[in-house]
């Protein structure tokens, strides 16, 4: 077990040594900025600022490990979501929620291949049965991100 922990934590590792001073880097460079300027050249409509985060947040998610992802992209929307009156704690919850349907996703799904290995069935079958959940989890995210209650009912009032 602590041979295997350490294989993965190898890999791991190495990825957020690498990430932490790419997202600085990016902020030094005011990617953050070029992005909210970039997105509200789009349109000024907040659901669609929301649901354009939703889909790079998940195709992020498709084709790289949370971690990273979370380092390098958590804060780049963030002044965009402010922006639109989303506060942090929310902007978290959806950005965590959006990057965890990666699990389910091809090609990196992570349970995919759990679930494959487990059942001896190829990966290609089991991400046909695993539509269902990937669209629920979709709904979850839109949920969070559009419902502001539904990620923040529960927290004290300093998290509002």
């Amino acid at each position: 077990m602590l041979a295997s922990s350490a294989k993965v934590n190898g890999v791991i590792l190495p990825i957020i040594a690498f990430s932490a001073p790419l997202a600085t880097a990016l902020s030094i460079m005011a990617v953050p900025q070029g992005f909210v300027a970039s997105a509200t050249g789009l349109t000024h409509e907040p659901w669609i600022l929301i649901l354009l985060m939703i889909g790079i947040l998940i195709a992020a998610g498709c084709v790289m490990e949370a971690t990273p992802n979370i380092a390098i992209l958590a804060p780049i929307p963030q002044p965009l979501l402010e922006n639109i009156g989303m506060n942090e704690t929310r902007c978290c919850i959806m950005v965590i929620t959006a990057l965890g349907v990666r699990f389910i996703t091809s090609p990196l799904g992570l349970s995919l291949f759990v679930a494959s290995g487990i059942t001896g069935e190829a990966p290609l079958k089991i991400v046909a049965r695993a539509v269902p959940f990937v669209l629920c989890m979709f709904v979850v995210v839109l949920f969070i991100a559009y419902v502001p209650a539904v990620s923040t009912t529960l927290l004290p009032d300093i998290y509002k």
